[in-house]
């Protein structure tokens, strides 16, 4: 799940439902690689805070709609770029609803202590499904860790463009009878350029969501966040990088959405204060800095828009 948070948004603290859930999210949990250390001491300090809880028949507190990944996107702006066939870009605006203007969708992020916060929505029907569809729909990749290489290895200035509209266009478009289309063959086209325009649609697709939650926010994205699979593909996120014009910043620890359960485990548990610890608690693994200028940006982005016109059912309005 994708999470663009402003940066003024710091200073919220978590409302756990019940020390014993976490006890359970904490179990599930030890299985994870890399994790299972950090998983005991949990576990031992959630059993003691069980138990006094219980002894002084302290009422449960309630969690609204908290997603465990929420946990650690409360710092600068950022959004989570994931591997998921679907995925969906929420952007955090008030405790208050607000009503798109560039065609996002009005949700409800979380419930902190009582307190509903509200978020402007974008969802992408066609992500990490695309890689999929490489390997198992056209059997041109063995598995997704081939795409960075052969992505590298095309020739860029063959301008290939894949919409990946299999489902139809998510937003800003919301186009569902729009199908996906290849665009700008050659006779030089090869599997590396078709690889590498399946990795470039991720990138665009982001983008057009993170344009629009920009225009609502009245300011522009500072810095990107990624995390899953797809932030191991260094073409990927050097492309991304270029494309938003912006840092794109991956943590040593990838599996964000574990990682959050495990930080709502320990603040229900007392393992941790605050927020405050859970930023500390987050490591960068490497900083990925725009390197394109912005006149050939500008100019593939425009590309990316026209094959996307070219692919829907109905015309743009004027």
């Amino acid at each position: 799940m994708i999470r663009m948070t402003p940066a003024h948004r710091t200073g919220d603290t978590f409302s756990p439902r019940k020390t014993r859930a976490a006890s359970v999210v904490i179990t599930k949990l030890n299985a994870v690689k890399g994790h299972r250390k950090v998983m005991s001491l949990f576990d031992m300090r959630i059993k003691r805070q069980a138990k006094k809880s219980a002894s002084k028949n302290t009422p449960s507190s309630t969690v609204g709609l908290v997603t465990p990944a929420l946990m650690i996107r409360t710092t600068s702006p950022g959004v989570i770029f994931p591997t998921a066939p679907i995925c969906v870009m929420p952007f955090f605006s008030n405790t208050t609803p607000v009503a798109s203007k560039n065609k996002l969708l009005t949700t409800i992020a979380y419930q902190l202590a009582g307190k509903r916060t509200y978020a402007l929505e974008g969802s992408i029907f066609v992500a990490g499904s695309a890689v999929q569809w490489l390997r198992d729909g056209l059997g041109i990749i063995k598995q997704a860790s081939d795409t960075g290489p052969l992505a590298d290895k095309s020739d860029p200035s063959q301008s290939v463009y894949l919409v990946p509209a299999f489902v139809g266009l998510g937003a800003p478009h919301w186009d569902a009878e729009a199908r996906g289309a290849l665009l700008g063959l050659t006779r030089g086209v090869t599997r590396a350029h078709v690889v590498r325009a399946a990795l470039e649609s991720l990138a665009f697709q982001t983008r057009d969501v993170v344009d629009a939650m920009a225009a609502d926010a009245g300011e522009p994205l500072r810095a990107l966040r990624v995390d899953g699979g797809a932030a191991a593909n260094g073409f990927l996120m050097q492309f991304q990088a270029d494309v938003l014009g912006v840092p794109i910043d991956r943590p040593r620890v990838v599996e964000t959405t574990a990682m959050g359960a495990a930080f709502l485990a320990g603040l229900a548990s007392g393992f941790w204060g605050s927020q405050a610890d859970l930023r500390r608690a987050r490591r960068l693994d490497r900083r990925f800095t725009p390197r394109m200028k912005p006149e050939p940006r500008d100019a593939l982005y425009r590309g990316w828009r026209d094959a996307v016109d070219r692919v829907r059912s109905r015309p743009l309005a004027t």
